[in-house]
């Protein structure tokens, strides 16, 4: 009789065990899913708050802001560029004319579209990109818009 009650508490601790492993698991999965979550949701706030800015800006006849943005931390650099379809498989680009990509470590970010850019006089002469640096993440800029240029320009906030 004793050999059968240890065969039960034997059963017992590792179905226990078993019991605790799945919930640890799962803990990891809901937390690393919150967090992607997260970031998806912190990249397409940035998107729609730079948008949000430029076209401000892009009513007024004259003005200039510095702006700072926070951004997924998986992101090194916010690069502007003429065409997308110009970087090769370097980037994420979603469509041939968007014009904002982003350098990134884990997650692929897709590229956008940001209306009323000047990109030409963002990005400046006969260089494909302008890239600029994500630090503790946020990236900064310098919207500018000229008296009778009709669209808006980035540049560093420096």
């Amino acid at each position: 009789m004793g050999k059968r009650g240890q065969m039960k508490l034997s059963f017992g601790m590792i179905f226990s065990i078993f019991l605790i492993i799945i919930f640890i698991a799962f803990a990891f999965f809901a937390i690393n899913k919150f967090i992607s979550t997260q970031r998806t949701v912190q990249y397409h706030q940035f998107i729609q708050d730079l948008q949000g800015d430029i076209d401000k800006m892009w009513k007024e006849q004259q003005s200039s802001q510095a702006v700072s943005y926070s951004i997924p931390s998986s992101i090194k650099q916010v690069c502007l560029t003429r065409s997308c379809g110009d970087l090769g498989m370097e980037f994420n680009c979603y469509s041939n004319s968007d014009n904002i990509v982003f350098n990134s470590t884990r997650k692929v970010f897709d590229s956008a579209f940001i209306s009323h850019l000047d990109i030409d006089r963002t990005v400046g002469g006969n260089r494909r990109m302008k890239c600029f640096e994500v630090v503790d993440g946020k990236v900064d800029f310098m919207l500018i818009k000229t008296y009778g240029v009709t669209n808006v320009v980035i540049a560093s906030p420096n």
